[in-house]
């Protein structure tokens, strides 16, 4: 059972610190009615969405996709209305150290397969607290994007999902908060020199087959610490997962367990990294992964979407009816996976078939992509059954800026 976030907040103390802006008329029929053009696959479902007290619930829009009506399972998100002018006295009581900020793009709806698979995300951020003042680390390490939620990328993202690691401690919590503080404070000697950005979101730094396939962990944590190693490059939901790999480490007291050769024991990641596509639609089964592509399909699954409304989802995905704002790596990944699109239609009608062709499909995806955590990784895995060994992620809400 996911346990209920102890937050100590009284009903009059947390009205004192914030306007509800979800009791305004105005904003709650603009954000749903926009919410009625999201696909369903760009939600996910009720039993991915962490528990939350009620004075939190009560700051936030619920939003319920009309294909919700015909399944046995509820999609939708969770909207919380933000103004930047109240930006801290509003998210200081919701955010927690280590939760991660995934850019959600409504934009690009209609875009076509690689905007559709991506669920509508395109970037992932980390969020640490710098006392009660909510902050926020991502990569690349520079002004347009760290600060507290109001560096330039942030100004320009009109929403942010709300993922949370599951059950972190407090002392996970507050290593993640070092962790990211001595990355920030030594950031001018990280970036780019050291640790530099990678724009091919395809090219991961993990490799299952290496000596130490979490050696680039240790050495970006290294770089932290002022201690040499070899140069490395990620992108931002990389270094997302490498800073929820470092939760059970601390900068100061294991600091010499970085030192020695090897890979420290505290190193441990939230989740392994996903293949294109996994083996739980087909299985069920709690120990199989799902894969950074089944997020769509996953979704169809849970619903138990069939005959045309079925058929309308799959063609929404893959047939782009406007254009998508994409950034240039995005759109590199896009062009560079353009011809696995077709096959990737064929292998979400049938995926749960049986059938040797659909089969050789998973495995030529799982050939020519790298085991990933895209920052759709993150969304991916809230979709899992609780009781799924890989489920690590819920989550918590859509934070809608509407200044």
């Amino acid at each position: 059972m996911r346990k209920i976030l102890a937050l100590s907040l009284s009903v009059l103390s947390f009205s004192a610190l914030a306007q509800n802006l979800a009791l305004s008329p105005a904003i709650r029929s603009k954000i749903l009615s926009e919410a009625q053009q999201l696909p369903v696959f760009f939600t996910t479902t009720e039993d991915g969405m962490a528990q939350l007290p009620k004075i939190l619930e009560d700051q936030m829009i619920p939003f319920e996709h009309a294909l919700s009506e015909k399944s046995p399972v509820k999609a939708g998100l969770r909207f919380m209305p933000v103004s930047r002018k109240n930006l801290q006295k509003t998210l200081s009581p919701l955010l927690q150290e280590g939760d991660i900020v995934l850019s959600f793009r409504s934009e690009w709806v209609g875009g076509g397969a690689y905007p559709s698979v991506q669920m509508g995300i395109s970037h992932a951020g980390v969020i640490y607290k710098e006392g009660s003042t909510v902050a926020n680390i991502d990569y690349p390490l520079n002004a347009e994007y760290v600060g507290k939620l109001d560096s330039k990328h942030y100004k320009e993202t009109p929403l942010l999902h709300v993922i949370r690691p599951r059950d972190l401690s407090a002392t996970q919590k507050k290593n993640l908060n070092d962790w990211a503080k001595l990355f920030v404070s030594k950031r001018a000697s990280i970036y780019p020199a050291k640790v530099s950005f990678n724009g091919d979101y395809s090219a991961p730094r993990f490799n299952p087959n290496a000596t130490e396939p979490l050696g680039f962990v240790k050495d970006i944590a290294r770089h932290a610490l002022g201690m040499s190693a070899p140069v490395q490059t990620v992108f931002c939901s990389e270094f997302a997962w490498v800073l929820l790999a470092l939760k059970d480490c601390s900068p100061t007291s294991n600091k010499g367990d970085f030192q020695n050769s090897g890979i420290p024991r505290c190193v441990s990641p939230s989740f392994k990294p996903l293949p294109a596509l996994g083996d739980f639609l087909q299985t069920q089964n709690d120990a199989d992964q799902a894969g950074l592509a089944d997020g769509p399909v996953l979704m169809l699954q849970k619903l138990e979407l069939s005959g045309a409304d079925l058929a309308k989802t799959i063609t929404d995905i893959f047939v782009a009816s406007g254009t998508s704002r994409m950034s240039q790596g995005h759109r590199d990944v896009a062009n560079e996976f353009a011809p696995l699109f077709a096959p990737l239609e064929n292998y979400y009608k049938a995926y749960n078939s049986g059938a040797m062709e659909i089969l050789g499909l998973k495995q030529i995806f799982n050939a020519k992509m790298n085991a990933n955590y895209s920052p759709t990784a993150y969304m991916v895995n809230t979709l899992l059954p609780e009781t799924n060994d890989h489920r690590a992620m819920d989550y918590v809400a859509t934070l809608v800026f509407i200044d």
